[in-house]
C-alpha cells in the first residue's frame, strides 16, 4: 500500500513539473549601468496554455523610479484575438509598484506566432518603451534539405517540400 502512495505522489509531482514547463516566460529590465538612456521599467510576460489554442497571459510592469504614467499594450500574432483589455493606461506609478494586466489570447491555430508586450513611460517629456516577447504555439519545422557536392567540389543544398 505504501508503494502505491509513493507512485501516486511521484506522478502528481511529475504532472506539476510538466505544467510549469508549458509556461512561456520572458522578462526585460533596465541595465544596472548604461551610457544610453533607457525606459526605467521592468517587464515580465508569462503565457500559459489553457486548452486548444488559447493562452492565459499575464503582463507585469514595474518602474524602477517614479513615473508620471505607465501604458501597457499587446501586439498579437497574426490572426489572434484577445479576451480582455489589449491596452491599459495607468496614472502616476511609484518606483517598485507593479501594474498588471491579465488576458486570454486565442491564436489562429497551432503554428507559432510572436506575442509582444510594450510598456511605455514618459521620461523628461519623451515616451520611452521596453518590450518583452514570447513565442506561442508550435514552431514551424525546418525545411528538409539535401546537401551534396557538385562536380567542381562546391557544397550545394537542395530544399524539398
Amino acid at each position: 500500500m505504501r508503494a502505491l502512495w509513493a507512485v501516486l505522489a511521484l506522478c502528481a509531482c511529475q504532472g506539476a513539473a510538466r505544467d510549469e514547463e508549458l509556461i512561456v516566460h520572458a522578462e526585460t529590465a533596465p541595465a544596472a549601468a548604461s551610457c544610453k538612456p533607457e525606459a526605467p521599467v521592468a517587464v515580465v510576460l508569462d503565457a500559459r496554455p489553457v486548452g486548444g489554442d488559447a493562452y492565459a497571459v499575464t503582463v507585469r510592469a514595474t518602474p524602477s523610479r517614479d513615473v508620471a504614467a505607465l501604458e501597457l499594450g499587446l501586439v498579437l500574432p497574426p490572426g489572434a484575438t484577445v479576451r480582455g483589455a489589449e491596452r491599459a493606461a495607468f496614472g502616476a506609478t511609484a518606483s517598485g509598484a507593479s501594474r498588471t494586466i491579465v488576458v486570454t489570447v486565442q491564436t489562429a491555430g497551432p503554428r507559432a506566432g510572436q506575442l509582444t508586450v510594450v510598456a511605455r513611460v514618459p521620461v523628461e517629456g519623451i515616451a520611452m518603451s521596453r518590450t518583452a516577447e514570447v513565442t506561442l504555439g508550435t514552431p514551424e519545422p525546418p525545411p528538409r534539405t539535401r546537401s551534396y557536392r557538385t562536380a567542381d567540389g562546391e557544397l550545394a543544398m537542395e530544399v524539398r517540400p
